[in-house]
């Protein structure tokens, strides 16, 4: 663990209880004597306490320090690698959440496909549980952005600096190569995007690319792939 997340951290005084108090103090057996580590994920800073009190439940904190973790970061639009998903399986998309936090996503916009299970409807809080979990963990210290659109249509509605991963296309990285300025990646769901998408894609003059790879990947795969060659590639 990096960090504790608290959406107080920063006051001179807190309070640790609930689930926070029993992941600390029960979990990982925290000594009274060591100072804790906190962040609210939301201002760039990190927050050191010294534990003050300690009772059966919960635990008195005094602020001690603060260091501003992201100085001099650029967080600027054009810094951010953002994946636009269509909707596939709850299940799929929580196991792949924290390889994109740790990878450095800075927003995932998810859309309904055609190719998507209309029955699916993400948890807007349990996809941020994790996500805080996973900076807890990884030591990122600010929250990858989610948002929700209803349709393919919605998303180029919205944005015009698109890579739409799709075949047969020319190869991503020579795509790349080609952008001013970093693009926003889409991915599909499982079989891709439809005709009518295709269509979409094309009125709009949308650009296409593939990943030239000896497999066929699945959504997540490509997500991450995406994810990790953004991640590295300069505009």
């Amino acid at each position: 663990m990096r960090f504790l997340y608290d959406v107080c951290a920063g006051k001179k005084e807190l309070t640790l209880e609930g689930e926070s108090y029993t992941h600390i103090f029960k979990s990982r057996r925290w000594q009274k004597e060591k100072n804790l580590i906190l962040s609210n994920l939301a201002d760039g800073n990190l927050y050191k306490y010294k534990i003050t009190a300690l009772s059966r439940n919960k635990a008195r904190l005094e602020l001690v320090d603060s260091v501003c973790e992201l100085a001099g970061a650029d967080s600027s639009s054009n810094a951010r690698t953002h994946i636009i998903w269509a909707i596939v399986d709850s299940k799929v998309i929580e196991k792949t959440l924290p390889f994109l936090n740790e990878l450095g996503v800075g927003k995932l916009s998810f859309f309904y496909a055609d190719f998507s299970q209309k029955n699916i409807v993400l948890n807007e809080m349990r996809l941020r549980k994790i996500l805080i979990h996973s900076c807890e963990q990884c030591g990122r210290n600010e929250l990858l952005e989610i948002e929700f659109l209803p349709n393919l249509q919605a998303v180029l509605q919205k944005y015009q600096n698109i890579i739409a991963l799709d075949f047969p296309a020319p190869a991503l990285d020579c795509a790349l190569k080609t952008m001013n300025a970093r693009p926003s990646v889409l991915i599909g769901a499982e079989g891709g995007l439809s005709e009518n998408e295709r269509a979409l894609l094309q009125s709009s003059n949308t650009t296409r690319a593939q990943i030239k790879h000896t497999y066929t990947l699945r959504s997540e795969s490509a997500c991450i792939f995406a994810a990790s060659i953004l991640g590295f590639a300069t505009f």
